[in-house]
């Protein structure tokens, strides 16, 4: 027995069309109109996937939708009974219109039973859609796998508008490549199913993998995209499997109505382990599509930024799913992974059998493409000059060679060499590019430095040093926060208050770095966040070998980390009970709503920088001891529990103490035996930290294993007084 029109269309798919996505429509030897009826409202009252009316779809004369009473009653023994002497077969359908047994007229009943024909363009026939016309608005299983999904990670995705892609006649060779790979059109015969294209930061792998992208959307070989970025977040290893599955469901049409139906039975399929998601995801139902002699294109998946996947581990975890079902062959897919060449990556593809499964492509920091670095030169700044209306001699011949061996091979010098020349703070083009012409002189070339960008570094130095003295502390400062990478939704924003910014100094210290930072992508609206051209450039903040003084874990750590602590000492002074608490709000087109949010949120930056990159200074460590700890519990939940839940990422007392010198630890963070501490919390703990002393003491524990809870300090004053109200 048929127990839904999900397992009906499945169980029968052998009889679906499968070329021509009009398999919408099924045909009974020797039914009756109205046995057809039946059957055909029992799938649109059952199905999500028949709901949806497309525009390309052909009108179809049918009656209006209705459920036969008894199907409607739960008695669907009646169907099954017809279904059991009743042939299924293909039916051959002329430009996805119905074909009635007797005549292009469908006859039904209605109502009351009175027999009625709908012709085409009767304002009762139906628009059918195909399988592609899935309902996404509905509670569906599609729905959550949406939702568990990165749709900001995909290649056509508005949140990485404009992308980095291959400027016209450069890396044709690579491109060509993967896209006959992807598409099974290469001349080499390829028993392998994936790719993996490495190389170095700046040689271009993410503009490679977004022009094949959108050539094999084009060619409809491409199966789903998925761009990890550290930076904007998109680096979460679970959500890679829904994602490209969510893109495939809505190209392989019987593929997402299985996927569908598997997410409806089980919706916590989407929040199981990667292992698990691709077993349920990608296997259980491809398999199912094999025993119904039906199967899935030889999609490709392009996977961009692997080494920006949060962990180690996961990453090679996704590595091996995917080559243990290229070695079983238990999908069709192809896969292009791109990323640079880190050792435990490079370890995972050159284990085992994985050199016969994988085909490894490197892509290095080469002279060789001077001459594509030439041309992208050539045609950008020639627009740089209509634009600005220079004379045709700039820049000269002169000029461009001395770019292109300052580029050294690296696309990433040349795009960042047009931004800044383009600079709209600048005082002209002229002048930003002669900066970077003398920056030739000022340095050496290092063909065989340790460091592939080295060249690159000199620039990103100069970069920095063209910001305005009185801007550059603010702009370090956006920078450190940034890099926290813990303030969701509206960044610019949150990121402003807790700096104290207005919103037209974020802005004009924002628009100073506008050849490293996407200054386009900060909307009037604000509900963006700050995105940076390529990853190299925060790896230079981070790293005070690269930067020297522009390092963001220097000096500008420690100003930072003082500041708040002064901020929000004064706040704890000048708070009291009954009122407000008293920060200031700078950018009042604000998400946070509220002070008490605020004041929230610069806890957790302030605890975050307190606990991270570096050991704590000793005046900062003196500050420290006088910080009242205590009134954390009391702002952060009035009138509610008296406190404060923190992410383990944002505060761990652990942490905290390594950053401590050991002379204080004693006087802001350490262990507490007090019995009372242990006895009087929610729930039994074995550890508990102490914060602070005297009359600014906190308590803390782990209530959850990623989260920490700061309280008051019990006292037996406290108790007897919870006792007596009690």
């Amino acid at each position: 027995m048929f127990k839904d029109a999900h397992d009906f269309l499945l169980e029968n798919s052998q009889f679906i069309h499968n070329e021509k996505p009009v398999y919408q429509i099924f045909n009974l030897h020797g039914a009756s109109a109205e046995e057809k009826d039946d059957l055909l409202q029992a799938l649109l009252a059952d199905s999500d996937i028949w709901r949806r009316h497309n525009q390309e779809a052909k009108t179809v004369s049918s009656p209006k939708p209705r459920m036969n009473k008894a199907f409607a009653e739960g008695r669907r023994e009646n169907i099954d009974t017809k279904l059991q002497y009743q042939g299924l077969r293909k039916v051959n359908i002329r430009d996805d219109t119905y074909v009635g047994e007797e005549s292009d007229a469908y006859r039904s009943r209605d109502a009351e039973g009175r027999t009625k024909e709908t012709e085409e363009g009767n304002p009762n026939s139906v628009t059918w859609t195909e399988f592609s016309a899935i309902d996404v608005n509905t509670e569906s299983g599609l729905q959550a796998l949406l939702n568990a999904a990165v749709p900001e990670a995909f290649h056509d995705s508005s949140a990485r508008y404009p992308p980095p892609r291959c400027h016209h006649g450069t890396r044709e060779q690579y491109i060509e490549m993967l896209t006959g790979f992807g598409s099974g059109t290469s001349a080499r015969s390829e028993p392998e199913k994936i790719l993996w294209l490495y190389g170095p930061a700046g040689v271009g792998k993410s503009a490679v993998a977004q022009s094949c992208a959108e050539a094999l959307a084009r060619s409809r070989n491409l199966g789903g995209s998925f761009f990890f970025s550290r930076l904007s977040r998109r680096n979460n290893p679970n959500a890679l499997f829904p994602s490209i599955s969510y893109q495939i469901a809505t190209k392989a049409h019987l593929y997402g109505a299985v996927v569908d139906h598997q997410i409806r039975k089980d919706p916590t399929i989407v929040t199981k382990s990667i292992r698990e998601q691709f077993q349920e995801l990608f296997l259980k139902p491809i398999g199912r599509l094999q025993n119904l002699s039906t199967e899935l294109r030889p999609f490709v998946v392009i996977i961009d930024g692997l080494d920006e996947c949060d962990g180690h581990d996961a990453t090679c975890d996704i590595i091996e799913i995917i080559a243990e079902s290229a070695r079983m062959r238990t999908t069709p897919l192809r896969w292009i992974c791109l990323s640079r060449p880190e050792p435990h990556i490079v370890a995972t593809f050159n284990m085992d059998d994985m050199p016969s499964l994988c085909r490894q492509v490197e892509l290095p920091v080469s002279r060789k493409v001077d001459h594509e670095i030439l041309l992208l030169l050539v045609d950008e700044l020639t627009k740089v000059r209509k634009k600005f209306q220079l004379p045709e001699s700039w820049p000269s011949e002169k000029d461009f060679q001395t770019l292109v061996d300052l580029c050294a091979g690296l696309f990433i010098y040349a795009a960042t060499i047009i931004r800044f020349v383009n600079i709209r703070n600048a005082l002209s083009p002229v002048d930003q590019l002669d900066a970077v012409l003398k920056l030739a002189h000022c340095i050496k070339p290092q063909p065989h430095s340790d460091h592939p960008l080295a060249e690159l570094d000199a620039f990103y130095k100069l970069i920095m040093s063209c910001v305005p003295p009185k801007i550059f502390p603010v702009i370090q400062k956006i920078l450190l926060v940034k890099s926290l990478n813990m303030l969701q939704w509206k960044e610019f924003v949150k990121i402003s208050n807790v700096l104290g910014l207005s919103e037209s100094q974020f802005r004009n210290a924002t628009g100073s770095l506008s050849s490293v930072l996407d200054a386009k992508s900060l909307p009037v609206v604000s509900s963006q966040e700050i995105r940076f051209y390529h990853a190299s450039f925060m790896d230079f903040l981070q790293d005070e070998e690269r930067s020297g003084k522009f390092c963001i874990y220097s000096e500008c750590l420690t100003g930072l980390r003082q500041e708040l602590l002064e901020r929000l000492n004064q706040v704890h002074t000048l708070s009291k009970d009954e009122n407000p608490i008293p920060v200031q709000i700078t950018w009042p087109d604000s998400p946070i709503g509220n002070e008490e949010r605020l004041y929230r949120l610069l806890l957790r930056v302030f605890l975050c920088l307190f606990q991270s990159f570096r050991p704590l200074d000793p005046v900062t460590a003196a500050s420290l001891q006088k910080f009242q700890f205590s009134m954390i519990p009391r702002l952060c939940n009035r009138g509610t529990f008296p406190g404060a839940t923190f992410p383990a990422a944002t505060f761990s007392p652990e942490k905290l103490i390594d950053q401590i010198p050991v002379s204080s630890r004693h006087k802001i963070a350490y262990l507490s035996y007090d019995p009372l501490v242990l006895w009087c919390r929610p729930r039994p703990v074995r550890v508990a930290y102490a914060l602070g002393t005297g009359k600014n003491v906190a308590v803390c524990w782990q209530d959850r294993q990623d989260y920490w809870t700061i309280a008051p300090y019990p006292t037996f004053s406290g108790l007897w007084k919870s006792s007596a109200e009690s």
